[in-house]
């Protein structure tokens, strides 16, 4: 555990305590976090407003509470070695801790975990009614958050790239800062001089996308009962004149823009059955608009996420290519139209996500793709399509949302929106250069129409959890006649994970975002009460898994790992190096398996509770450890379902356990396989000693993102679904100022397209 040493002081972030050589103080909650929140800011004046903020937690404090508690802190620190308080007021400006910390670390003493050593796995001789409580755990892609989000955003007609967490710096190792877009080369200040709203339809507009001849702008609309259509729009020349639009929609189908065509007014787009039984790529050709000839040019398997690409000669699909389902590492691939042979451009990264936005030149000779591998550090790409050659233009060195790639009209530089600023990166030089957004303005998406003018859609990783997801619960899911849905929460804000108690059928523990920071909730069955106190931060929190005894709540934020005690009501931070994804209890409750991330390679390991160390189960690959109803280990590697072995060539797959590539998630429960695909459709096929299985599908009109079954209630689970706010897309124009802390910023004159 983590030991603060203030001058003669010792605290003991793990228990509250406050000690020396003769006594032992346990301080109370309010001074502990007072004197904590010093410690990791020593030395820096914190005003009084700072102190509300991050102790009370509030809007607002009577001062005679700040004094209190000032005054209590101060004499609890009272020492014989220290002559002056170590408190300094400072009049009118706050308060000072003028001691410098020093950290350690302590080994964990029985009384505060348990003093059982982790055993080796051995999946012969797990017991299997205590492995049933173990495997309670969310049915989710952890390790893949970015990936399931990205492809609930996409269902909504968006893309985007979750950044992975920062590293937290030395001073506040319990509150890392999310990650945004850092200065890479130099960076400029963009100043609005005009914007307005331009499209007016209810539920969420997005993925603008201006033709190559700046005549049509294409978009993406998701209705508010999550039909996906496209519509295409022709801009007018005449000012306050209405703009004609023709609406490509299908009741059976979701449909959604991808890309146009270089030199052209063909649309490409793809079109999914909502039974997920059938998607094909077509193009739209426009010259005749608002009248418009639709082809087929490829059938498909399932959405693709980054958005295909037709050459210039219309020959040619550019697209990515995963080798087992959507949550399989994308590789680049060059499908000829005619022949529908493919060829291997680019391979897909051992993890991550893999091939992601690509975008042709203006003159259909480059292309620009990203790839993402595992650690989210972006690595942007050249590929010249007539010497079959390709360049890296650059590998950013820190992770960043990233949810488009457009090319400037004359093929010079490639600008990517990243929420809080745009990234340009110059073709010749290599350059990149930052361009920072109004702090009222956010840029997920967005279409040039000249160098300082865009089309653009606020449709981001922030304002997508922001209020965008909610949790239901779904009573007798497979029976279409008793089927009920209703909310968890009608609290404003965003609900994610949720975890039941392994014994206690009205206890739940879940994640919420209703304050403007995600936290951990408890439930009782008749009230909601947080019990974490993150704070500064808009991070999310996952992974949930509640210990087989009942007492700890395993969870991750920002990639390290944190076990809430419920007896002595304290949060333990056991990682701190940002690379531990989901979690899973041994049985005896002495340690977890948990996703560990490391080099862009993700694997199985086990943490061992008593000495923090971590042992490496698997080697080849490995993610979402989860046990079956005999107790034996499995997990998934490239889509599939392995029984653990030895971690290597011996693990078994198991074909049976894979219902094909609708359900883009998979997870043993018990005797069952439970499947969700983010199109809500629901599958549970329950297995038998015989190797015999019988399958139950149904579908609701949702976007999941995670499943939960009730382990207390066979008939009843909780579901996560995407519904975000209202978004309509933009018109921006803009003008540059430099950022240059030794001269005067001088404004760029705007260009005129």
């Amino acid at each position: 555990m983590e030991i603060i040493h203030l001058g003669p002081w010792q605290l003991s972030v793990a228990d509250y305590c406050l000690s020396d050589q003769q006594q032992r103080i346990e301080l109370e909650p309010l001074l502990f976090k007072l004197l904590h929140f010093f410690a990791i800011h020593p030395r820096r004046i914190i005003n009084r407003q700072e102190l509300v903020e991050a102790i009370w937690q509030q809007s607002y404090v009577d001062d005679n509470a700040i004094n209190r508690a000032i005054s209590e802190l101060r004499k609890v620190l009272q020492h014989p070695e220290l002559p002056v308080s170590p408190i300094k007021t400072h009049h009118r400006k706050g308060y000072s801790l003028q001691l410098d910390p020093q950290y350690s670390k302590q080994q964990l003493k029985s009384e505060t975990m348990p003093a059982v050593l982790a055993p080796k796995i051995d999946s012969q001789q797990q017991d299997a009614s205590s492995t049933k409580v173990a495997s309670q755990r969310p049915v989710k892609t952890s390790a893949f958050y970015a990936v399931v989000l990205l492809l609930i955003i996409s269902a909504a007609g968006g893309y985007f790239f979750l950044s992975a967490p920062e590293q937290p710096s030395d001073s506040e190792p319990n509150i890392a800062n999310e990650a945004t877009i850092q200065p890479v080369s130099n960076r400029q200040q963009l100043e609005m001089l005009n914007r307005q709203k331009v499209t007016w339809f209810k539920g969420i507009e997005s993925r603008p996308l201006l033709s190559p001849d700046k005549l049509y702008l294409a978009y993406s609309h998701t209705l508010p009962n999550n039909h996906v259509r496209t519509i295409v729009r022709k801009q007018s020349s005449v000012l306050g004149s209405a703009p004609q639009e023709m609406i490509i929609e299908d009741d059976a189908q979701l449909i959604f823009a991808h890309t146009w065509q270089p030199q052209s007014q063909v649309l490409l787009v793809q079109k999914i059955s909502k039974d997920g039984s059938a998607c094909t790529f077509e193009r739209y050709n426009f010259a005749t608009f608002p009248a418009a000839s639709a082809e087929i040019v490829s059938h498909c398997q399932h959405l693709n996420i980054s958005p295909a690409q037709l050459s210039h000669d219309g020959q040619t699909l550019f697209r990515a290519q995963s080798t087992n389902g959507l949550l399989t590492p994308s590789a680049l691939v060059a499908e000829n139209i005619a022949t529908g042979h493919i060829q291997l451009l680019a391979d897909a990264p051992t993890s991550g996500f893999g091939v992601a936005m690509l975008a042709l030149s203006p003159d259909g000779k480059h292309l620009a793709y990203i790839m993402m591998p595992e650690s989210n550090h972006p690595e942007i790409y050249l590929y010249s399509i007539e010497k079959r050659e390709q360049q890296r233009l650059a590998a950013l060195p820190v992770p960043i949302v990233i949810m488009g790639l457009d090319w400037s009209a004359t093929g010079d530089y490639l600008l990517m929106p990243a929420t809080n600023a745009l990234l340009k990166l110059d073709i010749a030089s290599k350059a990149t250069t930052t361009l920072i957004l109004p702090p009222d303005l956010q840029v997920g998406e967005l279409s040039l129409l000249s160098d300082n003018q865009a089309y653009i859609s606020p449709l981001s990783f922030g304002s997508a959890i922001q209020g965008g997801m909610h949790i239901l619960r779904i009573s007798d899911p497979f029976n279409p006649e008793k089927a009920k849905v209703s909310p968890f929460s009608e609290a404003a804000g965003s609900t994610h994970e949720l975890i039941f108690h392994p014994t206690d059928p009205k206890q739940l523990a879940f994640t919420a975002n209703w304050n403007g920071n995600w936290q951990l909730w408890l439930s009782d069955g008749e009230q909601h009460y947080v019990v974490t106190e993150f704070s500064d931060s808009e991070a999310m929190i996952g992974s949930l898994s509640w210990s087989p005894n009942g007492r700890y709540i395993a969870l991750t934020r920002q990639g390290n790992l944190y076990l809430y005690d419920l007896q002595l009501k304290q949060l333990l931070q056991k990682t701190q190096n940002n690379d531990i994804a989901q979690t899973l209890w041994l049985s005896d409750n002495s340690g977890l398996i948990v996703t560990r991330i490391l080099q862009d390679n993700q694997n199985l390991w086990q943490l061992d509770l008593l000495s923090d160390s971590l042992q490496q189960l698997t080697f080849i690959a490995g993610a979402q450890p989860q046990y079956d109803h005999q107790g034996q280990l499995h997990y998934v590697r490239d889509g599939q379902i392995y029984r653990y072995v030895d971690g290597r060539r011996a693990d078994l797959a198991r074909p049976e356990l894979n219902p094909g590539t609708l359900y883009q998630q998979n997870q043993l429960w018990g005797a069952q396989l439970l499947s969700f695909s983010f199109m809500g459709h629901l599958r549970r096929q329950v297995l038998d000693t015989s190797g015999n299985s019988s399958a139950f599908e149904t579908q609701f009109p949702y976007q999941f993102m995670s499943l939960y079954p009730n382990p207390h209630n066979a008939d009843e689970v909780f579901v996560t679904i995407f519904q975000p706010p209202e978004m309509a897309l933009e018109y921006i124009e803009w003008q540059t100022t430099a950022v240059n802390e030794s001269s005067a910023a001088t404004p760029e004159k705007p260009k005129t397209p």
